[in-house]
């Protein structure tokens, strides 16, 4: 724990700063070298977890997309309005700036050192790779070509040219692969700044980073890499989620990607500071999630959801139309506490793509219903339900894979999103790969659930050529453009 808090220290001075002190932190014309590599990783990497786990409605709206929650006052966001409160331009901006920069400069700092052993250095740089190609991912995946080849040049190139997102995905993967394949699970990575997989010693914290789960981690987000290719490029995408399993992919809850908060201010769960220091109560549960929780009989649903209302008794907010807090279930008080760690890929997610890639044909060590039946269980295991629940559940007609409606895409899609509750961006991924399940439109305005986000506002003005070529090679810069692989 005594080196977490290290690692919180630094990173919440980083973030307590303007962007300027920001900036000056990076490049002291003085001495560079006095921001070490570890820092600047700790920073990308804290970072990139609260944009991804904060709801803050000029931070992340992928909750309410994902029709998991909705709003109780102010319904923009719930009716798609992403330039009202800059929303796409806050994602674009955080990532590069605050996860991207952070990483790149942390390469070129490790790739640099002496001092490190062709080992640890090897680690320490494939590290730093796959986290970077996870944030790339995720700016694919909300916007489509972006700046790729050219970027984080800085004031070198400030209107970076766009690349076409597949081309960057097959770069992702080969990049995903070759730093996977370099890992030495013998050797050191970051020591004392991994806070991530730090390893433990008889239930005391060590001052090493557990490669061998970096490891299982990169095999992951190949798998995840793959799976979104799949209706798009099936050759690409069965020899990449070949190779992650042939490596190793998660194997338990124990591998997740998680980060775990201390309770302590500044070191909290971003929902805390959302929904409880913030003394606001913007959001309830969605009805599109609780009736379909309702409908399968899901013990989840006590676990998801605070029974305000009285036991046993779930009612969501009628989406996209201002919903009165009182009067319909809550969000869980285990979301609302200081030290509920962020997980941003996780066991349940790699059972649910194995799942996917059996049903597609691809040969991984299972058939489409063990990997189903798995996925379900560790999402129960996941959220503290029991073993009894678990079984009870798949006991259902409507549940149970031989029986539930639907082709595989609808029965694993639905079982997929419920299981992506309280991770937003993957649960709107899943519904736009597998559409599944049917989404509400938004009661203010009726506007159709958007299937990327639009550009920031500062592309168009600041980088208008490159932005006028890429959106015209997209289709467009609209909210329902269709991403590359989103073919359906």
């Amino acid at each position: 724990m005594k080196k977490i808090l290290l690692g919180l220290v630094a990173v919440f001075a980083l973030n307590s700063c303007t962007d300027e002190d920001y900036d000056n932190l990076n490049h002291d014309q003085k001495n560079p070298e006095d921001v070490p590599a570890s820092f600047l990783v700790t920073g990308a990497t804290t970072s990139y977890f609260y944009r991804m786990i904060s709801t803050n409605v000029n931070q992340n709206i992928f909750r309410l997309v994902s029709q998991y929650w909705n709003e109780t006052q102010y319904t923009q966001e719930t009716n798609y309005d992403l330039e009202g409160r800059s929303i796409s331009d806050n994602l674009w901006n955080e990532i590069n700036m605050k996860v991207l920069y952070n990483l790149d400069d942390a390469r070129k700092r490790v790739e640099l050192n002496e001092d490190l052993d062709k080992e640890e250095k090897a680690n320490q740089l494939a590290i730093i790779d796959l986290l970077q190609v996870q944030a790339w991912q995720t700016l694919v995946d909300t916007f489509g070509n972006i700046p790729y080849s050219e970027a984080l040049q800085g004031k070198d190139n400030l209107n970076p040219k766009y690349d076409d997102a597949k081309t960057i995905y097959e770069d992702l993967i080969k990049r995903a692969i070759k730093s996977t394949n370099a890992i030495d699970v013998n050797s050191p990575g970051f020591l004392k700044s991994d806070i991530i997989y730090y390893t433990t010693e008889n239930g005391i914290v060590t001052y090493n980073s557990d490669m061998s789960k970096w490891k299982k981690f990169g095999a992951s987000l190949q798998l995840k890499l793959g799976i979104q290719l799949s209706d798009v490029d099936a050759s690409l995408a069965q020899s990449t989620i070949a190779n992650a399993v042939n490596v190793g992919v998660f194997s338990s809850q124990a591998d997740n990607f998680t980060l775990r908060y201390t309770g302590s201010e500044p070191y909290t769960n971003p929902l805390w500071i959302d929904l409880i220091k913030s003394g606001r109560t913007d959001f309830v549960a969605a009805n599109t999630i609780v009736d379909k929780m309702n409908t399968l009989n899901d013990p989840r649903r006590a676990k998801f959801f605070k029974e305000n209302l009285g036991e046993g008794v779930f009612v969501g907010g009628e989406y996209g139309r201002a919903t009165a807090f009182a009067g319909h279930t809550q969000i869980s008080a285990t979301l609302e506490s200081m030290s509920y760690p962020g997980t941003l890929l996780d066991y349940t997610e790699v059972q649910f793509m194995l799942a996917e890639a059996a049903a597609r044909g691809f040969a991984v060590g299972g058939t489409v219903e063990s990997f189903y039946e798995s996925a379900i269980r560790a999402s129960f295991e996941f959220w503290g339900n029991t073993t009894a629940e678990a079984n009870t559940y798949l006991a259902q007609p409507n549940v149970a894979y031989a029986t539930a409606a639907g082709d595989w895409k609808q029965k694993i899609g639905t079982q997929f999103w419920l299981a992506m509750y309280n991770k937003g961006f993957e649960g709107w991924n899943v519904w736009r790969r597998l559409d599944a399940p049917i989404f509400n439109l938004p009661q203010a305005t009726k506007n159709p659930v958007p299937t990327r986000y639009t550009y920031p506002i500062r592309e168009r003005n600041l980088n208008a050529t490159n932005y006028n070529q890429a959106s015209s090679a997209i289709g467009g810069d609209t909210q329902t453009t269709k991403l590359f692989w989103d073919v359906n």
